[in-house]
């Protein structure tokens, strides 16, 4: 669904955050990506949507150079999910993940009744139905972020990115999040990316890991395989933890 061949990204041609990057991402799999804070979670999925452009290399969707592919062929094909803040508050829900239709309606924006069954589906897919008359701005963290997802959805697009989905949620909430991204990967067969600090979680649930290393490179792996080649040690590394098998489970000592 996405690859890349031989990319570097970052801000300066002579100096890259990361270098020689060959990923790929798979229908049917969620893929978490993973590393310090700060490392460039963020800068790599703007590259690998085309927000940012790459210094070297380049980004294939479905093997075509995603330089190639115009502005509404690239949103029919993947949609992102941004930690940024939105300005929604003014919006119902129902309102925001209308917006996901854009790419279809036309410069018109009426919805057709397939576009109002895409956005009700989504609704309902992502359990934020409920809340399909509430404001944006009444809703909780975890709301909010089911209804940006929504969105995402109703957009209709093999490939979804996004970034820090889980950052403020609470335990419960991130765990339903992850639970949805992951039968969305399975059931509706979509490829799904997402940047995250939840470390134990993803080794659980994610089906591959890109991990973000101090050297510059961006390793693509099993969970099992990053714990038992000690990857998750090395890139994690601390004289308290350490990873173990089951993936997820870590060892703290004094």
């Amino acid at each position: 669904m996405l690859s890349t061949r031989n990319l570097s990204i970052g801000y300066t041609p002579t100096k890259p955050l990361f270098h020689g990057i060959n990923l790929t991402a798979r229908s049917g799999e969620v893929t978490a990506l993973l590393g310090a804070n700060g490392a460039g979670k963020s800068t790599l999925l703007r590259t690998l949507c085309g927000e940012q452009a790459p210094l070297d290399g380049e980004v294939l969707l479905s093997d075509k150079p995603l330089s190639r592919i115009s502005r509404k062929e690239r949103a029919a094909t993947l949609a992102i999910v941004a930690t940024e803040a939105t300005m929604t508050g003014a919006l119902t829900v129902r309102q925001l993940v209308e917006l996901g239709r854009q790419p279809y309606t036309g410069w018109s924006g009426i919805l057709s009744p397939a576009d109002r069954e895409m956005v009700e589906s989504s609704m309902q897919l992502t359990g934020i139905a409920p809340k399909a008359s509430a404001p944006m701005a009444t809703l909780s963290d975890g709301e909010r972020q089911k209804a940006m997802i929504a969105r995402a959805l109703a957009q209709d697009t093999p490939l979804l990115l996004l970034d820090e989905p889980l950052s403020f949620l609470d335990p419960s909430a991130r765990l339903e999040i992850f639970s949805l991204l992951s039968d969305l990967a399975r059931g509706k067969g979509k490829a799904v990316i997402l940047s995250c600090h939840d470390i134990a979680m993803s080794l659980r649930m994610a089906s591959r890991l890109w991990l973000l290393t101090a050297d510059g490179k961006v390793l693509d792996c099993s969970p099992q395989e990053a714990i038992a080649s000690g990857f998750m040690n090395r890139l994690f590394s601390s004289p308290h933890v350490k990873f173990s098998n089951p993936p997820g489970d870590f060892i703290w000592t004094t």
